[in-house]
């Protein structure tokens, strides 16, 4: 997972927010193309971030950093998730990916706005922007394949690993929405090592994360 360190390198470009104060002035300036990512995360921070729950800005920061890439790449939202999900589910709790899934409606309003109007010379255009069914489909995907893999021993992991897995899925969706309880009772023999986080914000970080109950919480209206 990114480091939270890699953000004040991304903040040092708030100050050219002034620059860009209406739509005439911001489509006379160009940025490289390799700003676009943290133009992108500038704009978080200066829009969206503290419209979240506290507790889930971090969380939808870091992941941020993890799709832009793929993203600014070929303007491909949902290749970008999915390969963020598959690689990055071994470095972040479970918990990670209900605060994620919990905000995604207003994480892809801000993708769809905020993407097109990065000021590059070749504009990047989304071509897919999965709904919130589509991403719940593709994290219950992944946690089967985790837990299934968690739980049988390496020598079975080839065959068998793929039998549970596609017997977990329909346990853990429904109508579009992850069933949060089945997802935690799964995941709960099996601790997150949070100690081998890179740094002491990470560290921090997860020692929260890994305490989010998303079967109890509510969004607040």
């Amino acid at each position: 997972m990114v480091k939270q360190g890699q953000y004040a390198k991304a903040s040092k470009l708030v100050h050219q927010r002034d620059n860009f104060k209406s739509k005439r002035q911001s489509q006379s300036r160009v940025i490289d193309s390799e700003q676009a990512a943290d133009f992108l995360l500038v704009r978080y921070a200066l829009t969206t971030k503290h419209s979240l729950p506290k507790e889930f800005r971090e969380t939808n920061q870091r992941f941020l950093q993890e799709l832009t890439p793929g993203i600014l790449a070929n303007g491909e939202v949902g290749q970008a998730l999915q390969s963020v999900i598959v690689n990055a589910s071994s470095r972040v709790p479970w918990q990670f990916w209900a605060q994620v899934s919990l905000t995604w409606p207003m994480m892809a309003k801000f993708l769809k706005r905020e993407v097109p109007a990065i000021p590059l010379a070749n504009r990047v255009y989304l071509k897919h922007l999965p709904n919130l069914s589509e991403l719940n489909h593709l994290l219950a995907l992944q946690f089967a394949h985790q837990v299934a893999t968690l739980t049988l021993l390496k020598g079975q992991q080839s065959h068998q690993s793929q039998q549970l897995a596609q017997q977990l899925v329909s346990q853990l969706e429904q109508d579009g929405q992850l069933k949060w309880a089945t997802i935690q009772a799964l995941f709960a023999p099996f601790t997150f090592p949070i100690n081998q986080a890179p740094d002491e914000a990470t560290l921090s970080w997860l020692r929260q994360l890994v305490t989010f109950d998303p079967v109890s919480y509510r969004l607040p209206k």
